[in-house]
């Protein structure tokens, strides 16, 4: 589920796209993407804020979510937003927080067509959450601890999920990605 934002009287619009954190959704803490993306309005630039499936009023549970599902979402998005008309499909952006940060980097990646994007404290591996991974594997902690462990604002993940989550690393697919403004 997504919302476009079209700016009035703007025929031809660039277009940035939202990706939210883990468990996050379209509206963001305290609603920071709706006033970014009404900023933007204002300075004839549309958005496009999507749920990613599991999330927010987006079909699925959080649960049966893998991190290559919120990259095939992404990848939708761009799709969609790059076919509507009154949208510049050569002038997309992404803006992502947290999580949406890897999901964003593979999509341009993959889309090859962004030409901006803004990633706010973005994830860049799953290397640093390995120590609280090899406890839930090697059970050190007991069943009510690891369920916590594998909760995010309030959402249960998957251990397939956190098995891939630990894999994450956006070096390779950021490399492709050198002539695309970055902030």
């Amino acid at each position: 589920f997504g919302l476009l934002h079209t700016p009035a009287n703007v025929s031809n619009a660039p277009c940035v796209f939202f990706c939210h954190g883990l468990a996050g959704n379209k509206i963001g803490k305290d609603r920071v993407y709706v006033e970014i993306a009404s900023g933007l309005c204002k300075e004839g630039i549309a958005s496009f804020r999507m749920d990613f499936r599991g999330s927010g009023d987006s079909e699925g549970a959080f649960i049966e979510m893998l991190p290559e599902y919120f990259v095939e979402d992404a990848m939708l998005a761009l799709d969609f937003i790059s076919e509507r008309k009154g949208i510049d499909a050569s002038k997309l952006g992404i803006m992502a927080r947290s999580f949406g940060g890897p999901v964003a980097v593979e999509a341009a990646a993959q889309f090859k067509n962004i030409c901006s994007m803004a990633l706010w404290c973005p994830m860049f591996s799953g290397k640093q959450w390995q120590d609280h991974w090899q406890l839930l594997l090697t059970r050190a902690v007991d069943l009510k601890q690891a369920g916590e462990m594998m909760r995010i604002n309030g959402q249960q993940g998957s251990p397939e999920f956190f098995e891939r989550f630990m894999k994450i690393d956006v070096e390779k697919p950021l490399k492709t990605l050198g002539s695309v403004p970055l902030l």
